[in-house]
């Protein structure tokens, strides 16, 4: 649990009580227990809160995040940009991301692990491949996000551009107008108006 929440807790007399996440077939619920019979203490009822808080957002969530600013805005407690910095693994903040993700995102040295840098990308589902079929043709060609990260098809590897050129026509019906262009788009894409 966060520092500062803890501290508050303690410092405020507050008591803390339980919450089970209640999983069911088709739903789940979440119920704030009423203060128990026998009495915890608030270091206990602390941590009670705080694994039922990790079960609600497990370390390695990934949202998005619609800010106005990322740069001057700071990231929500508890949570942290996907930047790709690198972090030690030995930081009491990051040592639950690290045993969640490792150095699937990559590695500048023994003692450090890079978050994953989803700036500029776009996410993609991960394919669970089951009796030979594949929905994923390109899981091969990906490579590492960053040095130390993992190439294929694993969850911090990265696709390349896969769009891939084409062409569009356009016509019209009046004889007395034509327009034959060719545009050059990137990666070698064209557009050609007839």
């Amino acid at each position: 649990m966060n520092l500062s929440i803890r501290k508050l807790l303690m410092a405020s007399g507050a008591v803390a009580t339980s919450a089970w996440f209640v999983v069911s077939f088709n739903y789940a619920v979440a119920q704030s227990a009423k203060p128990h019979a026998s009495v915890k203490s608030i270091p206990d009822r602390v941590k009670d809160l705080e694994e039922a808080m990790n079960y609600a957002r497990p370390p390695g969530t990934v949202v998005a995040y619609a800010v106005k600013d990322c740069i001057t805005m700071k990231a929500p407690v508890g949570w942290t940009y996907c930047d790709g910095r690198s972090v030690r693994k030995d930081d009491p903040d990051y040592k639950k991301l690290f045993e969640v993700i490792g150095t699937n995102h990559g590695s500048e040295s023994a003692e450090t692990f890079n978050l994953p840098d989803y700036r500029g990308l776009f996410l993609r589902g991960f394919t669970y491949e089951t009796g030979g079929t594949t929905t994923d043709p390109d899981r091969t060609s990906r490579t590492a996000m960053k040095p130390g990260g993992l190439p294929g098809a694993v969850i911090g590897s990265v696709q390349a551009d896969a769009f891939q050129g084409h062409y569009h026509e356009v016509r019209t019906d009046d004889e007395s107008y034509v327009f034959n262009q060719k545009l050059k788009g990137g990666a070698g894409a064209s557009i050609t108006f007839m």
